[in-house]
């Protein structure tokens, strides 16, 4: 009967093979978590790496927008001169316009570089 084959087998088995299978299968239990505490460990150092160059990005952009303003307010700045002192040629009034004009191009561009970052 089925009763007395199971008595048999369950009679037989060696309950060594038993703990060597646990010990084996806590074993690879062991090495999955190692594993996976290692994938952690490796994707937090990426993540860093990457936030570092991240922020290095947005400080330089930062800069340069400061500069860009900066220039952009000298050039103003020049340009009001220019005209209030007046007595200039167009030459030189046009030319401190232009100026201007590159500086806020400047600007424009620094302002969006700033955004991506």
């Amino acid at each position: 009967s089925s009763s007395d084959d199971m008595r048999q087998m369950l009679e037989e088995w060696d309950v060594g093979e038993t703990d060597r299978l646990l010990m084996l299968w806590e074993r690879e239990a062991e090495t999955r978590r190692q594993q996976a505490l290692e994938q952690r460990v490796e994707q937090k150092q990426e993540l860093a790496g990457t936030l570092g160059i991240a922020q290095k990005e947005h400080d330089l952009a930062q800069k340069r927008l400061t500069k860009a303003y900066k220039s952009h307010n000298d050039r103003v700045y020049e340009y009001d001169i220019t005209v209030e002192e007046g007595g200039k040629s167009d030459a030189v009034v046009q030319g401190v316009l232009q100026a201007v004009k590159d500086a806020e191009a400047a600007l424009g561009l620094a302002k969006e570089e700033a955004q991506e970052c």
